[in-house]
């Protein structure tokens, strides 16, 4: 559920765990390396991350298992500046999207506090630390979570090099 995010399950099992704990949250640089003039999680933001996701083959995701070649992610931010929102990740045979809003029936959902967001955004706060520490809620299957991060993780990489 943004974006160097990477997300651990600590010694929880890999389906159906939850981590309920509070939400504080986290300073950081107002600017948002990866998102160029965008806002975290705009619509621009989410029609930039589907047009790098999907540019000329860059990011066919190869799941390291069957049980995660399509899946979906959900992340809502309730205290977003203009009102809280959702994003959902959606990978369906290897090709990736993002979707403004909320899918009920995702795999996984997490929710953050949009200073915890940003901050995750700039590499200021470990998402490992923010789910133990828990600044992040996660309710769902945890592989599909680690499938997620790795998507994240690259769209970012590939936002960031480009640039526009």
């Amino acid at each position: 559920m943004s974006f160097r995010p990477q997300y651990a399950s600590g010694s929880e099992s890999a389906a159906g765990s939850e981590s309920d704990a509070g939400s504080e949250s986290a300073s950081g640089s107002e600017s948002d390396a990866g998102s160029s003039a965008d806002e975290l999680f705009s619509g621009a933001w989410v029609e930039r991350f589907n047009r790098v996701a999907n540019a000329a083959g860059k990011l066919e995701v190869q799941p390291t298992s069957s049980a995660t070649s399509s899946f979906s992610m959900c992340q809502s931010i309730p205290d977003a500046p203009g009102g809280p929102m959702s994003t959902t990740l959606v990978v369906e045979d290897g090709k990736v999207r993002m979707e403004m809003g909320e899918n009920a029936e995702a795999q996984v959902f997490v929710r953050i506090a949009w200073s915890d967001a940003k901050a995750m955004s700039l590499g200021t706060i470990s998402p490992i630390d923010a789910i133990a520490s828990g600044r992040i809620k996660v309710r769902g299957n945890l592989t599909v979570l680690v499938e997620a991060q790795k998507v994240l993780a690259g769209v970012h990489s590939a936002m960031t090099a480009d640039g526009n």
